[in-house]
């Protein structure tokens, strides 16, 4: 993004690599996300449930009235 920028900055069109490298550096997450253990995606979504509950119970107990 910065050579992007930059390039853009010094009033160059950007070069056709740096558009490649980003979808390398695309791939390459992906890659990485397949690789992870499936029960981390899980552990992963119960702490988003918890995190939610925890909001809840907070707005609950402080609400006015």
């Amino acid at each position: 993004m910065c050579r992007l920028a930059a390039g853009c900055a010094a009033g160059d069109a950007p070069a056709e690599n740096t558009f490649q490298s980003f979808d390398e550096i695309r791939c390459a997450e992906r890659s990485a996300g397949l690789l992870r253990r499936p029960d981390r995606r899980e552990r992963q979504i119960a702490s988003l449930r918890r995190n939610e509950r925890h909001k809840i119970r907070h707005a609950v107990e402080h609400r006015p009235g």
